[in-house]
């Protein structure tokens, strides 16, 4: 794991996968609080503990972390950095002819919007979000996306292979893909320590974001009132419909009742003249 400069200003960091902590002294340094570092290793957790102990703003924490909790298969490897939740492609064995996989087993793993909230991150800030767990960062961001809580964090460090190394996983082609779909801008750190696996540094305005969200929220608004005076139109077009058969059924009424009034004027005429002839003439 290499440190860690800071590109962007940044108020308090997540860091997944922290390993033995060699960033933590430079995110103290920087002024970021609260330090968190979260590992699946517990052997590296003596030493994240005793960061803990030296520097107020760190805490460590020991969690497998994936992006819906629960159980998962922990796959440990002889080099610790490339152990990871998801199982090793053939790609990783390529890179490293020496991988072996030490043991496979069942941990209860933390899901990432809890382990987020459980830290006390700020409610609102310029968060730092680093992911060093193998074939896991693009499922931890699309978690976090999801529970509303990636828009806490405004810079992000991600490693991945150039290729997809995990099953499952992406590529790091496909993890900017990504993010430009969750609204980052990102570009590749320059010389990796590890070509193969190189960091991915991105970026979000969220002044530029909260402005989109709420052109899209206008926007859905705007087509809800649309739906709604749509509905409100065919009710009132349906409204008129019946009324115009009420109307024609009311006029075939008049007709019929005009026709019924003719037939009895016919009717009386007749007696109407008879009753004229024998009237008595009046005496003069």
């Amino acid at each position: 794991m290499a440190a860690f400069s800071l590109s962007f200003p940044a108020d308090y960091v997540l860091h997944i996968g922290a390993g033995s902590g060699r960033a933590a002294e430079g995110y103290v340094q920087a002024g970021l609080d609260p330090v968190v570092l979260a590992e699946a290793d517990p052997e590296a957790m003596p030493g994240l503990q005793a960061l803990a102990k030296r520097f107020a703003p760190v805490q460590a924490i020991a969690a497998a972390v994936s992006a819906k909790g629960g159980p998962g298969r922990f796959h440990s490897c002889n080099f610790a950095g490339l152990s990871s939740l998801s199982e090793p492609a053939e790609a990783l064995y390529r890179l490293f002819p020496g991988l072996r996989v030490l043991a496979e087993e069942t941990v209860e793993t933390q899901a990432i919007a809890d382990l987020a909230a459980r830290c006390g991150l700020p409610g609102a800030g310029r968060g730092l979000l680093v992911i060093e767990a193998p074939g896991q960062a693009l499922a931890l961001l699309q978690a976090l996306e999801q529970a509303d809580c990636l828009q806490h964090f405004q810079t992000l460090r991600l490693q991945e292979g150039r290729e997809p190394l995990y099953r499952g996983a992406p590529g790091m082609a496909a993890l900017r893909a990504g993010l430009e779909e969750l609204g980052y801008i990102s570009w590749l750190e320059a010389a990796p320590e590890d070509p193969d696996r190189p960091y991915a540094v991105a970026w979000r305005n969220n002044t530029a974001l909260a402005a989109e969200q709420k052109l899209q929220a206008c926007e859905q608004a705007a087509e809800q009132d649309q739906a709604v005076a749509e509905q409100q139109l065919q009710a009132c077009t349906a409204d008129l419909a019946e009324l115009q058969l009420r109307y024609g059924a009311l006029l075939q009424e008049k007709e019929v009742q005009e026709d019924l009034l003719r037939r009895l004027a016919d009717r009386l005429a007749p007696l109407a003249g008879d009753a004229e002839a024998t009237a008595p003439e009046p005496e003069e």
